[in-house]
């Protein structure tokens, strides 16, 4: 059902618009165009990035524009900035950490001398916040406060990973032996203890 209604909608090459990454030119854009009510606002801006998707934010939000009462935006990266935002970003999330183990596991099917290795598809997650104007804005309260928690729960995840990451990387790289090194990797998955941090749901029913 999805294909098929994204086959039927018809999008114009006028409705596209190339920033190159760059945020002057997504302002020169907003600001020449919907500024001073130039141009009617479209339904939404789909952004490539969180990082665009803020810009076009904070650009709107200069001309006056209510957000996101009065145009819906979303992104694509589910990052940091973009749950901490006001309004919070509407995004994706490209499943990183499910993709890393997945790598992970395939790794060791390697070392482990496997003959094939099974292909993974890893689904990106839909992550709904204010921008989109999809939450129920009753909920506002509640909803910031398990933004704040699952930002921090998230940060904490990062900054563990990074840690084991770095004392790996400096014991391979004291060893040169492929049997050695081998040794190591497993000894660091069999002796990983991760902390069950549970964070609440984006949204509540």
């Amino acid at each position: 059902e999805y294909n098929s209604i994204l086959l039927s909608l018809k999008l114009e090459e006028d409705n596209i618009f190339y920033a190159n990454w760059e945020p002057n030119e997504i302002y020169t854009y907003i600001t020449e165009t919907y500024g001073e009510g130039k141009k009617k606002l479209p339904d939404a801006f789909v952004c490539a990035n969180d990082q665009m998707a803020i810009f076009v934010l904070v650009f709107l939000e200069q001309i006056g524009v209510l957000l996101p009462d009065e145009v819906a935006v979303t992104g694509f990266d589910n990052l940091r900035a973009g749950r901490v935002y006001f309004p919070s970003l509407t995004t994706v999330d490209q499943s990183y950490r499910e993709q890393g183990s997945a790598s992970a596991d395939i790794v060791m099917e390697l070392l482990n001398d496997a003959k094939i290795v099974k292909k993974s598809s890893i689904p990106c997650v839909a992550c709904i916040g204010e921008s989109c104007c999809c939450v129920n804005r009753k909920n506002e309260t509640e909803l910031r406060r398990q933004v704040g928690r699952d930002v921090w729960s998230n940060q904490y995840l990062v900054d563990n990973m990074r840690g084991r990451q770095s004392q790996l990387d400096m014991n391979i790289m004291s060893n040169s032996n492929f049997e050695e090194v081998q040794d190591i990797i497993n000894n660091d998955l069999n002796n990983s203890v991760d902390i069950p941090i549970q964070t609440a749901p984006l949204i509540r029913e």
